[in-house]
C-alpha cells in the first residue's frame, strides 16, 4: 500500500484525498494551520502531493518524491485537455470553450478553479472526452 502525504488541504488537498481514497492507499494530511512542523520527516512517504498553496521551493521538499494535483490529472486523464491561464478573464473563456464544445455534441467537462474538482472526474474521463481546465499559475509549478 502506498503510503500518501497531503501538504495543504484546501480544495485540491482534499480532492487529492478523494482520489488517492479510491486507489487504496494509506493517506495523512499535513497543513500548516494543523501543524507549524507539517514538513518534517517528509521522505517517509512514497509520494508528497503538494497544493498549489504550499511554495514548491522549501528545502523540505528537496529530497521527497513530490508531485501535484494538476500534474496527476495530466498524467491519468484519458482525454483532450485545453487548460486555461493568465490575469483576467480565465473563467469566461474557460467557460465559453465548454459552451462551444458542448454545442457542438463533445463529451466535455468543465474543471479546475471553476467547475468540479478535476481529480474527481478521472473517473468518468473517456478518451473521446474534452476537460476544460481553469487554473492559476500557481497549479502550473
Amino acid at each position: 500500500m502506498k503510503k500518501i502525504v497531503i501538504l495543504g488541504y484546501g480544495i485540491e488537498g482534499q480532492d487529492a484525498e478523494g482520489y488517492f481514497k479510491n486507489q487504496k492507499s494509506k493517506i495523512k494530511i499535513l497543513d500548516q494551520k494543523f501543524n507549524k512542523n507539517y514538513l518534517k520527516d517528509l521522505d517517509k512517504y512514497d509520494l508528497v502531493v503538494r497544493s498549489p498553496g504550499v511554495y514548491p521551493y522549501k528545502p523540505e521538499l528537496k529530497n521527497a518524491k513530490v508531485t501535484t494535483p494538476i500534474q496527476i490529472f495530466f498524467e491519468n486523464c484519458p482525454g483532450k485537455i485545453i487548460g486555461v491561464t493568465g490575469t483576467k478573464g480565465k473563467g469566461t473563456t474557460a467557460t465559453l470553450i465548454y459552451e462551444i464544445l458542448k454545442k457542438a455534441g463533445k463529451e466535455v467537462y468543465l474543471a479546475g478553479n471553476i467547475g468540479k474538482p478535476y481529480l474527481e472526474l478521472l473517473s468518468v474521463i473517456s478518451h473521446k472526452s474534452y476537460t476544460i481546465l481553469e487554473m492559476s499559475s500557481f497549479q502550473l509549478i
